[in-house]
């Protein structure tokens, strides 16, 4: 037996999968009894023991990843939610290494790069759908910071040797959807990028102890921000890129790690 919503199959309506809804033989869906009120589809009518099987049904979704994308609303879909994340930015670049060989030799590692911050989430309720085309953008991961260039200072200098600061990470890509008419909407902002972290320095010192060498700051992290309560979302939030694992006083600062690429889901409402 065909099962129908308002003339569209009820399997278009929610997911199917492999769980019986009460007597209605034939009528199987994937149950999520978890699942939060706005990945749910509408009222459905088809009840077991007063409850309606939208109380635990999922509705269908469309996932899209990072880029920009035409949007096909599905045949009899009068409506949708969007919940949409920014790419996460990437962390900065480590700070280089600084050696310094006059009197006394000392060295000092540059500091890590900070880690780029999560992308920030965006959401619309029971968006209707018109003729226009949508289209989604969705935003690729921030871009590593560049490592500093270490410093090694001859016997002949007297003053202290610097390595270079790493470069920020750059901010992730924004997510959003839209159409001819609606345009700068509201948007899930990329995470920002971590700053890069300084290079050491270290003293020149001819005789007895060595002048202080003092570490790379880390670089600060990016913005966060958090996901929004009452969604069930499959694809997580999208992380900043993390900071490099090592830094040495003998080398270039580490380049940083990219962020990750954000992620956009539509859930196609009937009735």
């Amino acid at each position: 037996m065909v099962f129908k919503f308002k003339g569209t199959d009820l399997s278009e309506v929610v997911q199917p999968g492999d769980t019986q809804f009460g007597n209605f033989i034939g009528l199987t869906y994937s149950s999520n009894t978890t699942a939060n009120a706005n990945s749910r589809p509408n009222t459905t009518g088809y009840q077991d023991n007063g409850t309606d099987l939208a109380i635990t049904a999922m509705a269908h979704v469309k996932d899209f990843g990072a880029g920009t994308h035409p949007v096909v609303p599905p045949s009899g879909a009068k409506a949708f939610h969007f919940i949409g994340v920014g790419g996460g930015g990437g962390s900065g670049g480590g700070g280089g290494g600084a050696i310094h060989s006059r009197g006394t030799p000392a060295s000092m590692a540059g500091g890590f790069g900070g880690t780029g911050g999560t992308g920030g989430w965006v959401v619309f309720t029971n968006q209707t759908i018109t003729t226009q085309p949508i289209t989604v953008t969705v935003g690729g991961g921030g871009g590593a910071g560049g490592g500093g260039g270490q410093d090694k200072a001859p016997s002949s200098r007297r003053g202290a040797a610097q390595g270079g600061s790493g470069t920020p990470g750059t901010k992730g890509g924004d997510t959003y959807w839209e159409t001819n008419t609606q345009k700068n909407l509201d948007r899930g902002n990329g995470g920002s990028g971590g700053n890069g972290g300084t290079g050491g320095r270290a003293n020149s010192g001819r005789s007895g102890s060595q002048g202080r060498a003092t570490s790379g700051n880390t670089g600060a992290f990016g913005t966060k921000q958090a996901k929004p309560s009452g969604w069930t979302y499959a694809p997580g939030t999208p992380p900043g890129g993390s900071h490099s694992p090592y830094s040495w006083s003998n080398q270039n600062g580490q380049v940083g790690d990219g962020g990750g690429s954000g992620s956009a889901q539509f859930i196609w409402l009937y009735g």
